[in-house]
């Protein structure tokens, strides 16, 4: 075997470990940074489950509520909060159910519009049988503050509305505090401090 051939693939070699190690590297990076998000809506979303549960067994939660509440965080989060509907519709029939959230407090400096473009929810309707709930599945409301939130207190409001009639359309749009199907009574506010 020629001593150029033997330089060149032992070249090549190098090459190929260094360029594993990079990958690796980088791989570990991504999972370092993506796996603290996830660890934190895993986290919400299991607090947000058992919360709902012990809401809906004591009646406190009604047939409509979420978890969490309220949370204290910093910019570049993502956040996963849970909304339980439980149906208990005197007809005793089968519903759709929809959710729709909007802000309603937020700091100086940032429109209603960029804090909505963080939110992303479910926006098709639920069905849920008579009597059933959903507070081993809850809808989830996901928000992704960006790297550059603007500290300070941000209220969402959280409404919740059913087909009335079964087979009724429903539209995110429609479903605003005060209309004749919304559900629960009331609607449910969710505080974000972002420091």
């Amino acid at each position: 075997m020629k001593r150029g051939a033997i330089q060149m693939s032992l070249g090549f070699i190098v090459t190929i470990v260094i360029a594993v190690v990079m990958l690796s590297l980088v791989l570990s990076w991504m999972r370092g940074m993506f796996g603290g998000i996830e660890d934190l809506t895993g986290q919400m979303r299991q607090t947000a489950l058992s919360n709902l549960q012990q809401a809906f067994q004591s009646g406190a939660g009604g047939n409509f509520d979420i978890s969490p509440k309220t949370y204290t965080t910093s910019s570049g989060k993502k956040l996963w909060i849970g909304v339980g509907i439980k149906n208990d519709a005197p007809d005793r029939q089968t519903h759709n159910f929809i959710i729709n959230v909007d802000v309603v407090q937020k700091p100086e400096g940032v429109t209603e519009d960029e804090v909505m473009q963080w939110v992303d929810w479910v926006k098709v309707p639920t069905p849920l049988a008579s009597m059933a709930d959903n507070i081993d599945n809850p809808i989830p409301i996901y928000i992704t503050l960006p790297t550059n939130a603007i500290p300070g207190v941000y209220t969402f409001r959280i409404t919740a509305c059913y087909d009335a009639t079964p087979g009724q359309a429903l539209t995110v749009e429609a479903c605003t505090p005060g209309v004749d199907n919304m559900w629960g009574g009331t609607v449910r506010y969710f505080q974000l401090e972002v420091k």
